[in-house]
């Protein structure tokens, strides 16, 4: 009876391990499951992130550019108005009247 005893109990602990063994094995491959989709989606992200400041990085050398061009444009345009033949330049009433108008927005058409 004793040796009985023993055997149920000796059972019980078999039972208990082989369940947490499984328990801790099904715990692994959940994890790595997991660790393995963590991976992916971070490679997307910096693939993503790459695209983006590339992207970017393209954007704002073509605003340089343009920032660049306008300020020559403007230079070039202060110095065409400084000319003197716009300073001899008489314009009509009428050019006058219609200038007022598009500065205030109320240009008639």
């Amino acid at each position: 009876m004793i040796i009985s005893q023993y055997r149920i109990i000796a059972a019980g602990l078999v039972a208990l391990a082989l369940f947490l063994s499984g328990w801790h094995a099904h715990k692994v491959v959940t994890e790595a499951a997991l660790a393995k989709t963590l991976a992916e989606e971070t490679e997307q992200h910096l693939k993503q992130e790459a695209e983006a400041f590339k992207k970017s990085s393209n954007l704002e050398e073509q605003l340089a550019t343009l920032r660049q061009e306008f300020a020559q444009l403007n230079e070039s345009t202060k110095d065409e108005v400084k000319a003197p033949i716009y300073s001899s330049c008489i314009v009509p009433n009428t050019g006058i009247m219609l200038y007022n108008q598009a500065i205030t927005g109320k240009a008639t058409r």
